[in-house]
């Protein structure tokens, strides 16, 4: 679609020696022409929803959306710093415990894993109680456990049958 462009050449003996001048004519046309086309795509990408760079518009909802999600990982930041301050204030009591029972000439007692173990669990259900989702909590643990023992079963009758 592009239209040939008369040249014309300067008069010699000019600094413009080897410059080639176009057709005005010619050049106006031709810039119309792109400015149409131009104009036209911006039109259809404004009315398909799309940016000039081609990346799409974002919609008020997919805006909102984003910044709920920001707003629930900040929560969810926080709880998990007040949970470790909770941990690392456990851990001081029990090293002053034991500081405790140093200074009375007592043998200081230090729990076993297991028993630490426990005790998280029970401040961990405290906690899921006084919250109100110990009930939901344990109907999770327990479908957890319940497709767990599922797939052991499966696995076994495998090997024992020689199903496949």
């Amino acid at each position: 679609m592009m239209q040939s462009h008369s040249l014309k050449l300067s008069p010699g003996g000019d600094d413009d020696d080897d410059k080639v001048k176009f057709d005005n004519e010619g050049v106006e046309k031709e810039v119309f022409v792109l400015t149409e086309r131009n104009e036209e795509l911006e039109q259809y990408m404004r009315l398909n929803n799309v940016l000039i760079d081609g990346i799409q518009k974002l919609e008020k909802e997919n805006v909102t959306d984003k910044v709920l999600k920001i707003g629930e990982k900040k929560e969810n930041q926080e709880r998990e710093v007040e949970r470790l301050e909770h941990k690392e204030q456990k851990k001081q009591e029990e090293r002053a415990m034991q500081i405790q029972l140093l200074r009375e000439g007592k043998r200081p007692q230090f729990p076993k894993p297991v028993e630490k173990r426990l005790l998280e669990l029970v401040d961990q259900y405290k906690e899921l109680k006084k919250n109100g989702k110990l009930k939901k909590h344990i109907e999770k643990h327990r479908k957890k456990v319940m497709l767990k023992d599922k797939k052991k079963m499966r696995e076994h009758n495998q090997i024992v049958l020689g199903e496949g």
